[in-house]
């Protein structure tokens, strides 16, 4: 999905062309459906005006650090082993 690619690609501070160089770990890609979700949600508050758009950034990006604190903070886990 391109979605999913686009999200691998930022959590992993890499270019999108660069993504693709190694395969996404089981927990990348659940953090990235989870994203996905937590961003489509913050998107329903903004147009309903229950948010505005600086507050969906920070409710994404606050969302995106604190799930990847938890994936790290496992044991045998993490961003460093794939």
């Amino acid at each position: 999905m391109k979605v999913n690619h686009l999200v691998l690609a930022a959590m992993r501070g890499v270019s999108p062309q660069k993504a693709d160089e190694q395969a996404p770990t089981t927990d990348e890609v659940t953090m990235a459906m989870l994203l996905q979700k937590i961003w489509f949600a913050a998107l329903v508050d903004w147009p309903a005006r229950l948010h505005g758009q600086a507050q969906v950034v920070q409710q994404v990006r606050r969302a995106a650090e604190l799930l990847m604190a938890g994936i790290s903070a496992l044991p045998s886990k993490g961003w460093a082993k794939r």
